[in-house]
């Protein structure tokens, strides 16, 4: 019975250190989300000069971000754009919040080249965001892994 339980142990530790890591995988999908949909918002500025309300409708359509429904929907019910743009980024995590922020201020009140460039100056940040999670994310699986599993381990051969 002694076994058992050491070895179930073990295995909540292991699990715990692989959802950590899947969480690690998480961010860095989603930070290319934004990416993807950043580089579609510059695409749509750049050649198309696309009204706020149908590029989030766009954007929305090819699936780029569920951010996107939201700010179209506040869009769609009236409110400014810098309010609905602040009140969406709610739900990203901060330092993606506060790369996308100033988005809020320039797109929609300027022309088309500014609010490209604007776009194209946070993919720029979003991107060197990106590759800093590419980059930290195997090492940081890993020891999370590790750790996980070896605290697993120590309960265990406390618990014999």
């Amino acid at each position: 019975m002694r076994l058992i339980g050491a070895g179930l142990v073990i295995l909540a530790g292991l699990s715990c250190g692989l959802s950590l890591a899947k969480d690690y995988r998480g961010r860095l999908d989603g930070c290319r989300s934004l990416c993807r949909m950043l580089e579609r918002m510059e695409l749509e500025l750049t050649h198309f000069c696309t009204p706020l309300p149908e590029l989030f409708e766009k954007l929305e359509e090819g699936g780029a971000q569920p951010l996107c429904g939201a700010v179209r929907a506040g869009i769609e019910a009236g409110g400014g754009f810098a309010a609905v743009w602040q009140e969406a980024l709610t739900a990203l995590p901060m330092t993606e919040r506060d790369i996308l922020t100033p988005l809020g201020t320039i797109l929609g009140r300027y022309g088309a080249a500014e609010q490209a460039a604007a776009v194209a100056a946070c993919l720029a940040r979003m991107r060197g965001m990106c590759e800093e999670l590419e980059a930290a994310r195997a090492e940081k699986a890993r020891v999370a892994v590790g750790l996980c599993a070896g605290t697993g381990m120590m309960l265990a051969v406390l618990l014999l």
